[in-house]
């Protein structure tokens, strides 16, 4: 509660009133874990269906999870798209008269309010989609064949906005054993004469450059971070070496992959 009272419009009670409408959601990332999404109709949150064990994950790691989003974004900068409620819903089908359980994660929409033309969905890892259409969400190895097979450029101050803040995601991920998460970046583009500007008064938002000569407008957030490394990824990593590592391998291939595809681009200063 306290913090919706400081992260959300409105405080508790306007979340509320948002919670009470909500809609399927597509968000065309096609993860393998075929969570179901609900969007708020007035488009402020989203709730995503996550298993037992995250909820339950995500409950015995929250004092430190508040004490660590408390200092953000003042003291500490964070790109952490915001878990702002972990509800428990019961009800019985009304055919069979089953009792059914689901597990909901209430997080902040990170494009609220923002026409995004094209998201991607990084986790460092050489993923790739075959034949991905313009409503696709763009995996890692995608984006460089959307931007002409080139990282996308930052100016050096975004660059290491952006490199602060996940250094400090992802150093607070390990030390609470998680991982598989990603770095979840909405791309929109910037109207001519606008510039980097534009993107000064949010605090995960940045102006890029892409291969093509057009200016955009990046915002980032990194979301999915409530799996743990329990026994059961720890099985799973001997048997599959490439796909589930441990926590701190993770945090380091996270950090690896943001400088290839983010680089500083080379700015002209006045003589």
């Amino acid at each position: 509660a306290a913090l919706r009272e400081r992260f959300c419009e409105g405080g508790d009670a306007a979340f509320v009133t948002s919670l009470r409408e909500a809609a399927p959601w597509y968000s065309g990332r096609g993860g393998k874990s075929g969570s179901t999404f609900l969007k708020t109709l007035d488009d402020r949150y989203l709730l995503k269906q996550v298993p037992r064990s995250e909820l339950w994950a995500f409950h015995e790691h929250a004092p430190t999870y508040f004490s660590f989003v408390s200092k953000t974004p003042t003291t500490l900068p964070s790109a952490l798209v915001k878990v702002l409620g972990a509800i428990v819903v019961e009800y019985r089908a009304a055919e069979s008269g089953k009792l059914v359980t689901q597990y909901l994660l209430v997080q902040e929409n990170l494009f609220y309010g923002k026409n995004v033309a094209r998201m991607c969905d990084l986790k460092g890892a050489h993923r790739n989609r075959g034949g991905e259409d313009e409503n696709e969400t763009v995996l890692d190895e995608n984006l460089f064949r959307f931007n002409n097979g080139y990282p996308l450029l930052l100016s050096e101050a975004a660059k290491q906005r952006l490199t602060r803040a996940l250094w400090n995601d992802t150093l607070f991920l390990a030390s609470i054993n998680v991982m598989d998460y990603s770095l979840l970046v909405g791309m929109v583009q910037t109207s001519s004469g606008q510039g980097a500007n534009t993107t000064n008064a949010a605090a995960n938002a940045i102006t890029v450059s892409d291969g093509r000569g057009e200016e955009w407008t990046l915002v980032f957030g990194v979301i999915d971070y409530c799996r743990q490394f329990t026994w059961k990824e720890e099985a799973e990593s001997r048997i599959k070496r490439a796909t589930v590592i441990q926590p701190k391998q993770y945090k380091r291939r996270f950090r690896e992959a943001l400088h290839r595809y983010f680089m500083a681009s080379i700015e002209k200063y006045p003589e």
